[in-house]
């Protein structure tokens, strides 16, 4: 009997690549295809590249590139504005029922908003002024009218009109 091949990850490595494949879901996040068993996940990735760690070719979920290479990689030198950056594209590549599941864990965010989907909300509040005290920047806002926001947002979309059809 041939000898289990020894691994040469850490125990924390091993136990986040085990909470990776029990919460995988059973499809492609970016085209959808389904995929019974982490065996046909592990050939689909390496087939199409989706969602693959660009430097070990493992499985990583959409919007967990910093999370793989925080657990993963912590032996190389990394960019964390890069690899953070690595969230958002997968992310806007990702179906939508993967980001409402990424929804669902940040309460309070828009996700295709924040991931520029879709067009940001007009402000709710605006600064009136600043000051250093003790050292710290202290900003102070103000609660922006909402006939003033309902105005604002009726000329954005006016301004946006003539750039669709071609004019300027």
């Amino acid at each position: 009997m041939p000898s289990p091949q020894k691994s040469n990850l850490s125990p924390s490595q091993e136990a986040y690549l085990d909470r990776v494949r029990k919460q995988a879901p059973n499809r492609c996040e970016i085209c959808d295809v389904t995929l019974p068993t982490f065996e046909d996940r592990t050939k689909h990735v390496a087939t199409t590249k989706h969602c693959a760690c660009f430097e070990c070719k493992r499985y990583v979920p959409p919007g967990c590139v910093y999370s793989h290479w925080c657990n993963m990689h912590n032996d190389l030198a990394w960019n964390d504005h890069q690899i953070s950056g690595g969230d958002v594209s997968t992310l806007r590549k990702a179906l939508p029922w993967v980001r409402e599941a990424y929804q669902a864990k940040l309460p309070g965010v828009d996700v295709d908003e924040w991931l520029g989907l879709k067009p940001p909300k007009p402000p709710t509040r605006r600064v009136v002024g600043t000051k250093i005290i003790d050292g710290c920047l202290h900003i102070e806002f103000e609660d922006i009218p909402v006939a003033e926001q309902e105005a604002n947002a009726g000329s954005a979309e006016a301004g946006k009109v003539g750039k669709e059809d071609g004019s300027d």
